[in-house]
């Protein structure tokens, strides 16, 4: 899930235009679109192959204590990218060329799911 929120005055964009995307969603997914990540001081950096395999080490230790991962991520954006609205899209695809890459991961997050009390007995 992806929306694009303009940028306060004083608030720094990579270009010349005050709009940026935020996502969220399944760490994989939201993972795969990302080119760089924010560091502990906060800084942008490459998400280079060694990271990427640091952030699955991440993903699936979470698994194992049965949360679900999420991840957010943003992206600044320039003048008419992904169409005058941002809301281009290829013939069929289900997101926007604006979230196709280029993204900057903020932080991974795990979730525990409160089982609901039908699930016991669905599940026996």
């Amino acid at each position: 899930m992806s929306t694009v929120v303009e940028l306060e005055e004083d608030e720094e964009s990579e270009y010349d235009y005050p709009f940026r995307l935020h996502t969220k969603g399944a760490s994989e997914i939201v993972l795969a679109t990302c080119s760089h990540y924010l560091d502990f001081d906060g800084k942008k950096q490459v998400l280079d192959a060694k990271m990427l395999e640091n952030m699955d080490l991440i993903i699936k230790s979470y698994a194992k204590e049965a949360l679900r991962t999420i991840a957010f991520a943003y992206k600044d954006l320039m003048e008419d990218e992904g169409g005058p609205l941002h809301e281009e899209k290829e013939e069929g695809s289900k997101i926007y060329k604006i979230e196709e890459g280029g993204l900057t991961l903020i932080a991974i997050a795990g979730i525990k799911d409160i089982i609901r009390d039908e699930v016991p007995d669905a599940v026996a």
